[in-house]
């Protein structure tokens, strides 16, 4: 459009405008209609471009710090950001706790961990990793010393003799 209005001006048969008025008056015909047009097509292409905030985790949450031995321990991890699917990783850095891989359609995952059995007092870490489809990843842990301490199960009392 901007290019036919040019060429409108420029070829005009106007006998009293000069080659190089016309020239002139098509540049400023055209030069505000391609700046118009190039704002609808930047705007028209920029605003199909989507983000997405970076992978959090926001929160690590579970009811008690303080379980006992072959509890189940409900664990929820909420995080934001990144794109879906996500993968959960969860290392509590030892053998009695096997380590957990899930794959969620949704930003949190909840999770009964079975508590490993002790004869003393135990404390338990953890490592949680999370990966979005995009690759990305965040991880939350706290140590040993900061997390979850497992009380032994109670001694069973012993029978006296008969």
């Amino acid at each position: 459009m901007a290019f036919s209005l040019m060429l409108g001006v420029f070829l005009s048969t106007d006998e009293s405008v000069t080659a190089k008025d016309r020239f002139g008056m098509a540049i400023q015909v055209f030069t505000p209609l391609v700046g118009i047009v190039g704002t609808i097509l930047g705007f028209y292409f920029g605003s199909n471009v989507t983000t997405t905030d970076p992978l959090t985790i926001l929160d690590v949450t579970t009811p008690t710090l303080k379980a006992t031995a072959g509890d189940k321990l409900p664990l929820t991890i909420l995080v934001q950001g990144g794109k879906g699917p996500w993968n959960y990783s969860l290392d509590f850095g030892t053998a009695d706790v096997p380590k957990i891989e899930k794959t969620q359609s949704t930003p949190f995952l909840r999770e009964n961990v079975t508590l490993p059995n002790a004869n003393a007092e135990k404390h338990l870490g953890l490592v949680v990793t999370v990966r979005d489809a995009s690759g990305a990843t965040a991880q939350w842990s706290r140590n040993p010393e900061q997390w979850l301490t497992i009380a032994p199960l109670p001694t069973p009392p012993v029978p006296p003799n008969h």
